[in-house]
Parts: C-alpha cells; sequence; structure tokens
C-alpha cells in the first residue's frame, strides 16, 4: 500500500452509492464511484462520453465470455523461420545508441546482408542520410525490448526509432513485409 493520497476527485464530482459499468470492470463493482454531470467530460464532447462507454461495455462483455480471467499480456508469435546453421545472431544486448535503452537482447537477431537507405537524424553537411549494408533481421516483433516504428513514409516502410528518445532511424520494416524488421548495425551500440 502506498503512503501517497490520491489527488482529490474534481469538484462537479459527487459520491453515489450506485455502480457503474466502469466501477463494475475495474473492481466488480465493489467501489464506491464518482458520478460526473453531463458524463466523463462535464457535457463538453456527449459523443466522447457515448463512445468511452460502448468501450466500456464491450469489455465487460468480453470479461462476461471469459469469466473474467482474461489474459491481459499477448500471446508471443512463434517464429518458424527455418535457422540457418551459419547465422550470425547477436551475441551482445544491442541497444540506441543514443540514451542507451536496450532494443534487443543476446540471441534475438541474425546479421544479413542487405542494402537500405536510412535518413540521418538531421541533415549533415547538406546530406540526408545514406545506404546501410549490414542489418539486424528480426522477425517477430515480440523479441524487442523497446520499439518504436514512424508514420508510413512513401506509403512503403516505417523508420524504426528508439522509442525512448526517438532520436534517429535505426532500422526499417517494409509495409508489404511487415514481419522483417531490420535494424542498421551501424545505428545502435552493443553492451
Amino acid at each position: 500500500m502506498s503512503d501517497e493520497q490520491s489527488p482529490p476527485p474534481p469538484a462537479n464530482a459527487t459520491p453515489s452509492s450506485e455502480t457503474n459499468p466502469l466501477a463494475q470492470l475495474l473492481a466488480g463493482g465493489n467501489v464506491q464511484v464518482l458520478n460526473f454531470p453531463g458524463g466523463a467530460t462535464g457535457g463538453q464532447n456527449p459523443m466522447m462520453d457515448a463512445k468511452l462507454m460502448e468501450f466500456i461495455n464491450q469489455l465487460l462483455a468480453q470479461q462476461a465470455q471469459t469469466g473474467g480471467h482474461e489474459a491481459h499480456e499477448e500471446e508471443e508469435e512463434v517464429d518458424t523461420t527455418p535457422e540457418d546453421p551459419n547465422a550470425v545472431k547477436n551475441s551482445d544486448t544491442i541497444s540506441c545508441r543514443k540514451c542507451a535503452t536496450k532494443i534487443l537482447l543476446p540471441g534475438k537477431s541474425t546479421l544479413i546482408d542487405k542494402e537500405i537507405y536510412l535518413h540521418y537524424e538531421r541533415n549533415i553537411d547538406g546530406v540526408e542520410g545514406e545506404t546501410e549494408s549490414q542489418f539486424w533481421l528480426v522477425t517477430n516483433m515480440y523479441k524487442f525490448e523497446n520499439i518504436a516504428a514512424s508514420k508510413p513514409v512513401a506509403n512503403e516502410y516505417k523508420y524504426l526509432i528508439c522509442a525512448n528518445c526517438e532520436k534517429e532511424p535505426i532500422g526499417v520494416v517494409y509495409l508489404n513485409d511487415d514481419k522483417k524488421f531490420y535494424i542498421s548495425k551501424n545505428r545502435v551500440s552493443y553492451e
């Protein structure tokens, strides 16, 4: 139990002994709930209030179907790619070279030769980027410890970036082959 106190409820909230769907979802209805006049947004956005209630009701229905024992973690996809006995796996932890956040643990990627153009964090002497030729191939997104993707670029690919600092592109994933993630060997650090 934490020593921190909860922030006080908003001024327009009033205690209620009745249960609402959110309280039912979160604690089986065994909590005192707060009613907000005009809904969760104080009447400012009735459409948002309606969508929120629809979402909560969907969660309640799903919980009723599973008996409340739904797994909260997604199952890891099984990589069925045949292992090449000569493949070079990363033997070190791969980290962001800008902030040192872990991206991949040892043994989670395979070194491949492939030419891919990656932009720099910012233009360097008028040059926007360079073609990299060695990449760590990851065939299962659940192998990453930490990764984020940009919005689609030219409707062809997304840049992969450190989810912590988001400083520079470190790799790509192609939209037409979204099971292969390419992390540049030269744009990461090793521990």
